[in-house]
């Protein structure tokens, strides 16, 4: 256990990560795939009481996985997260008056608790299956080699909708693309072995709501001489 001391305030390194922070009680959820390890954004986070299991609100997680809970009072609480084609969680969280975040890992699957924000509740329609990579290479567009051009060559199941590339694995400022099979990609500037990263999604609408299935993130390497 490493203990890192500050003014004012004591974090413990130990996964679940607990901070003291005066007055205020703040409860941040993080939520990720639990076998892949990447954030989920859009999952459904309710924080309540055993009485009332939404007393103090319900949240989509952002992009970066997270819900945050400000001025949330020291008493029992209940945590419960899900989000379509996952397991979903709940656990019993004891009082406490201090900064804490719950780092929540979601297993692939269905069944479970629900946190029940309305919209995100989705009909057995709009899921095809999980939206999945099970394969993923880089091939030369130049017959010759030499180019900069790849083709993504990718094999998907669960009729996706859109797909990004980057060579950065966070997608920072990356746009979704309508989705076609082989869609092609230039690499970077620059020679030796460059990593491209590639995610797909299935989004579809219902009753005004967009409803989003995202997959893993799959990489591919390919070794440029000029």
């Amino acid at each position: 256990m490493k203990i890192f001391v500050g003014f004012r305030r004591i974090c413990l390194g130990i996964g679940l990560l607990v901070c003291q922070a005066g007055e205020a009680a703040e409860i941040r959820i993080h939520v990720s795939d639990r076998q892949l390890g990447n954030a989920l954004e859009h999952a459904s986070v309710c924080l309540g009481t055993p009485a009332n299991p939404v007393q103090f609100g319900g949240q989509f997680t952002g992009e970066n996985g997270y819900a945050v809970f400000e001025e949330v009072p020291e008493t029992p609480l209940i945590l419960t997260v899900s989000r379509p084609e996952y397991t979903g969680y709940q656990r019993r969280q004891t009082a406490r008056r201090f900064d804490i975040t719950l780092r929540v890992g979601l297993a692939t699957g269905g069944l479970g608790p629900i946190c029940d924000l309305g919209e995100v509740e989705i009909s057995p329609a709009l899921t095809d299956g999980p939206v999945t990579i099970s394969t993923f290479r880089l091939d030369d567009v130049a017959p010759s080699g030499g180019g900069r051009e790849v083709r993504l060559n990718a094999v998907v199941t669960g009729n996706p909708t859109h797909y990004r590339v980057a060579e950065h694995w966070g997608f920072e400022g990356v746009e979704w693309i309508e989705y076609k099979l082989q869609p092609h990609h230039e690499i970077s500037e620059g020679i030796g072995e460059k990593r491209v990263y590639f995610q797909v999604r299935r989004l579809k609408q219902l009753d005004g709501a967009q409803m989003e299935s995202l997959s893993g993130i799959a990489q591919a390497t390919i070794y440029l001489n000029d």
